[in-house]
């Protein structure tokens, strides 16, 4: 995992995120739950901090992410400026 990872790699944390759990259903899942799994793929810490209003944009920008990778949608690159459109 890179050292440089960032809250806008959405993709790159969407993957190493599926590697750790697999087939994960993105529809239910929620913000605790993302965070947590972030957490045990040993994520967070490798982040910037960032304020909560903030962040949630980003997870959601990872939620689309993760659901891209687990279609094996490769051409899809979420990141924050495309996740509200």
């Amino acid at each position: 995992m890179s050292d440089n990872l960032t809250w806008d790699n959405s993709r790159a944390i969407a993957e190493i995120i599926n590697k750790k759990h697999p087939n994960t259903d993105v529809l239910s899942l929620t913000d605790k739950g993302l965070l947590g799994m972030m957490a045990n793929a040993d994520i967070l810490n490798k982040l910037p901090e960032i304020d909560a209003d903030e962040r949630e944009p980003c997870l959601f920008s990872i939620k689309c992410a993760l659901s891209r990778v687990i279609e094996n949608d490769e051409d899809y690159n979420a990141h924050q400026g495309d996740a509200w459109v």
